[in-house]
């Protein structure tokens, strides 16, 4: 039988709703203690599921565009010499 996990929905909205809470308050923790009862998990299984959790990487570098515009300015200043 395949052991069902926490929706990966509610691990985005449990991570965004704690974000916004400061870290040792008491709404932070009333918030995971009912989520890992409603899944029937215990604090340290959502934690560590929260943990694993990866958010979506941008499609796009970092560097995207930063470089390609300085070597265009570049190319552009040497080829006017």
């Amino acid at each position: 039988m395949k052991r069902r996990g926490i929706p990966v929905e509610t691990l985005m909205e449990l991570r965004n709703s704690l974000d916004r809470l400061p870290p040792r308050s008491k709404e932070r923790r009333i918030l995971v203690e009912e989520t890992a009862e409603l899944y029937g998990v215990s604090k340290v299984t959502l934690y560590r599921a929260l943990k694993e959790y990866v958010t979506p990487l941008s499609v796009r570098r970092n560097d995207y565009g930063g470089v390609v515009q300085k070597q265009a300015i570049l190319g552009n200043k040497r080829s006017s010499n």
